[in-house]
């Protein structure tokens, strides 16, 4: 036989039941979220870092005078980059790699890229790769939520290829070579 007083435990059962399930549903929501929102940070701050390092690789930032920078130029341009943009303790956190090469296609349509690593004296150096790697947000809820030793990862691949070079000089008039020597040699 029921009796109410028998209903309302199995009532009260029932909502700590379904008390347990909705705080981990809401646990892992606000996981979720905050996950997404450290990944698209991290891919923010790689972004930034390669565009600020393929800067110096290739030689079109002031530091460098025209003169394409190696690899440890834009490693270090890429850390300086992550100071200026990062928080302080999230730049402790973070392990970057950066490399220095080209972008090369890989189908037929020249729609998907891959990387190609080349050597400082390559000339054909046109594009820096940053990859950033940090650990996860700590969950709220370890067991439930996930494993706490996540870690994110973000590759931005940025490429500058020079377009042609600007020299502005006397050489114009000189008269061992320049354009005046060329004009009075063909009226001579």
């Amino acid at each position: 036989i029921s009796t109410p007083q028998r209903q309302r435990g199995f009532a009260a059962v029932f909502a700590a039941i379904a008390m347990i399930a909705m705080l981990s549903a809401v646990a892992l929501a606000i996981d979720i979220g905050r996950l997404y929102t450290a990944q698209r940070d991290l891919q923010k701050l790689a972004n930034l870092s390669a565009l600020d390092a393929v800067r110096v690789a290739s030689g079109c930032s002031v530091e460098t005078n025209g003169t394409p920078g190696g690899e440890a130029q834009a490693d270090a341009e890429a850390r300086a980059s992550l100071a200026r943009n990062a928080k302080a303790s999230l730049v402790e956190d973070l392990q970057l790699t950066t490399d220095v090469g080209r972008r090369t296609p890989l189908s037929q349509s020249g729609d998907t890229q891959s990387f190609e690593v080349l050597p400082d004296a390559s000339p054909l150096r046109d594009a820096v790769r940053v990859q950033l790697s940090r650990p996860g947000p700590n969950r709220i809820i370890p067991g439930i939520t996930g494993d706490s030793s996540l870690r994110l990862v973000a590759t931005a691949v940025a490429a500058q290829p020079a377009k042609g070079k600007i020299a502005i000089g006397s050489d114009t008039l000189a008269l061992n070579g320049g354009l005046l020597n060329s004009v009075v040699g063909g009226l001579l």
